[in-house]
């Protein structure tokens, strides 16, 4: 069974693959960038399909489903006026609206061709009826500015500007093979399609976390997006109000249960995620979309985290959220793992020298994030998350290639990055650190 990043490369090279058998009849080739989310949800709910015989008509199709969303995409940016989408300009930005609504239109159409080479009839409705509610739904949010909605409402125009290319998606595989539950797999790629767009307006009022495409976009255009329904009406802080201070309220702590708002709404993605993830094992959907699923919930979750941790470091205690005890230098490391770990020091002598060092400093980094909290005795709880998370933000300065001013950091966030480690382990670390602060309850024991 491969894993996401591995089906993800396979799913963007039969769609390339498809890409080639269009231009065979004169289509250029369109930048297909992205995490290529809709033909991952084609594959996993019809993965037989695209393995097989119908292989070719089934890739096509999908390639149709991602030529309508980059299409969107180029139309989306001269609405809203967007000068940056996956960390870099956009075409309306560094070309003109005129460039972007022009390349727009011909992968749209682009992408009718594709649909008519998977040679069924079903599957061209199927596309036809995602396109016009795609735009049908584009419209209903763009009738809706500076109006308040409420969750049905939200959920109503989502299921039609996110989810109806998801839902297409998800019935090519069951539509070709004449499976009588391509309506049921339309309707849970829809709802594939509510979850992305909802982590996409949670993530919107992030600021700290980097999307690709500048911050606080719905707040600046007076779009209302679910994360608004879990603030106080109180407040009187709904769509016309300062994004800012939308954040603000967002992920202030309330008085009586501590948590924040956020916190609430994060539970709120959470239940659409567990929601979701129930059906798709009950359709028997490949694991591996039930695994984007869990990735979209880690990023919501990590994002809250440093949301709250910068807004903690803005506030006065933050000021004396210092960890208690130093980090060990360069030169000591090795003395700090024999310290703390013995047996964990005799193993690396087996390995070479560069790599033991390199196992010496992980180690410190990883002991030292321990003892942040380990050394807490007697401090104020928020003062230690303070600590913590200003040495995660240390971290990812020092990954990103910054010189946090802490030795061990920049050698050994330094080496990740050279590597090509995920920053998102050390995050993981972080979070099981955290564990110990407050009772947890774990998600799973696998």
């Amino acid at each position: 069974m491969r894993s996401l990043e591995g089906t993800t490369a396979h799913v963007r090279g039969q769609v390339e693959e498809a890409a080639e058998l269009l231009g065979a009849f004169g289509v250029p080739r369109f930048e297909l960038g992205g995490s290529m989310l809709r033909p991952l949800t084609a594959y996993a709910l019809g993965g037989g399909a695209s393995e097989g015989a119908a292989a070719p008509r089934f890739w096509c199709a999908a390639l149709a489903v991602q030529l309508a969303h980059e299409a969107s995409l180029l139309h989306d940016d001269v609405i809203d006026g967007a000068g940056q989408r996956r960390g870099k300009a956009t075409v309306a930005a560094s070309r003109g609206p005129a460039a972007a609504l022009l390349i727009g239109d011909h992968a749209l159409t682009a992408a009718y061709r594709a649909a008519a080479m998977s040679a069924d009839v079903g599957v061209m409705s199927l596309f036809a009826r995602a396109v016009e509610r795609t735009v049908a739904g584009e419209r209903a949010q763009a009738s809706a500015i500076g109006t308040a909605m409420d969750l049905p409402r939200y959920r109503e125009i989502v299921l039609g500007k996110s989810g109806e290319l998801f839902g297409c998606a998800a019935a090519i595989g069951p539509t070709l093979a004449g499976n009588r539950l391509a309506p049921r797999a339309f309707e849970l790629g829809r709802r594939v399609g509510l979850v992305y767009q909802m982590l996409d307006d949670l993530l919107d009022y992030c600021p700290g976390t980097d999307t690709g495409k500048p911050p606080l976009g719905d707040g600046a255009q007076g779009r209302w997006t679910w994360p608004l329904a879990v603030l106080d009406p109180a407040a009187r802080l709904d769509v016309g109000a300062d994004a800012a201070e939308i954040v603000h309220a967002l992920f202030a702590r309330r008085r009586g249960d501590g948590e924040s708002p956020a916190r609430a709404a994060l539970a709120m993605f959470e239940e659409e995620v567990d929601a979701v993830t129930r059906e798709l094992r009950s359709a028997s959907a490949d694991d591996v979309l039930v695994a984007l699923l869990e990735q979209w919930r880690e990023t919501a979750r990590a994002a809250v985290r440093i949301e709250e941790g910068r807004r903690r470091r803005a506030s006065p205690v933050a000021a004396s959220a210092t960890p208690m005890v130093a980090a060990p230098g360069i030169a000591k490391v090795a003395a700090y793992m024999s310290h703390h770990s013995r047996s964990f020091r005799f193993a690396t002598l087996v390995l070479p020298r560069e790599e033991r060092r390199r196992v010496e400093r992980v180690y410190a980094w990883c002991r030292y994030t321990d003892d942040i909290v380990d050394s807490s005795e007697g401090r104020d709880l928020e003062d230690t998350e303070g600590a913590l998370e200003s040495w995660l933000e240390l971290s990812r300065a020092a990954y990103r290639g910054e010189s946090s001013g802490v030795e061990l950091l920049d050698e050994v966030m330094g080496d990740m990055a050279r590597q090509g480690v995920p920053f998102s382990r050390a995050e993981l670390l972080v979070e099981g650190v955290r564990t110990d602060l407050r009772v947890s309850e774990l998600a799973t024991m696998g």
